[in-house]
């Protein structure tokens, strides 16, 4: 199916042929681009989820349309240029199978308490690490470690002290510490790794071996979601 829309939203004739969630959809990548005086959206499909995807063109400043690229809107939120990874993730009729066989993440349900803990604790460490960067506009250096956000320290932006942002450092389902790497390179939004490395406190493996990294947890929460 392929659908042609304004920028200021889709021709009344089409309201009426396009279901509900793929009229949103569309209107909600259309909030998310540059001034446009055309977009052609194609392959509209629904997945679990409250997902729709598909494929938005847009005109260039030349007025030449440009190739289609994927979209993904999820919960009325719309992601025009997303990631490869994310497009298989999301627009997949059983995003569980996709979490074990690339993750070896499983199961996916309430009977995982261990998953459970680490979704919470890796939350918590994320809030932590957000508070941190915002007093300092740095996190904590990777020998640091998480230890540093049990401590009082000077702020680099009002020389006051900030913190502590923890009152203790939790250890995964095992008893294991959760590894935390420094990624930043300098950019707007600081990058890091943090995750368990499962029941056997080795990379790889799968169900309670399996690693759990902050960076896959959006896709964990999304999957536990589904019924």
């Amino acid at each position: 199916m392929r659908l042609r829309c304004c920028a200021l939203g889709l021709v009344p004739a089409l309201l009426a042929g396009c279901g509900t969630s793929p009229r949103q959809a569309q209107e909600a990548v259309i909030a998310e681009l540059p001034r446009q005086r055309l977009v052609d959206f194609q392959n509209l499909e629904t997945f679990p989820g409250n997902v729709v995807c598909g494929e938005w063109q847009g005109k260039s400043p030349d007025g030449e349309f440009r190739n289609f690229l994927p979209f993904i809107v999820i919960d009325g939120k719309a992601d025009p240029e997303p990631a490869l990874e994310a497009v298989n993730f999301y627009c997949n009729n059983d995003p569980r199978v996709w979490l074990y066989e690339k993750r070896g993440i499983a199961p996916l349900d309430p009977s995982n308490t261990a998953l459970k803990q680490i979704r919470t604790e890796l939350r918590a460490l994320e809030t932590a690490l957000r508070a941190y960067y915002t007093d300092h506009s740095a996190l904590p250096t990777t020998q640091d470690g998480l230890q540093s956000l049990l401590e009082a320290s000077k702020s680099r932006k009002t020389d006051e002290l900030a913190g502590p942002y923890l009152d203790a450092v939790p250890s995964d389902p095992w008893g294991q510490p959760y590894r935390y790497r420094n990624d930043s390179l300098g950019g707007v939004e600081p990058e890091y790794e943090l995750k368990s490395l499962g029941r056997d406190n080795a990379p790889g493996g799968e169900y309670e071996d399996a690693d759990v990294s902050i960076k896959d947890m959006d896709y964990i929460e999304h999957a536990l979601s589904l019924r």
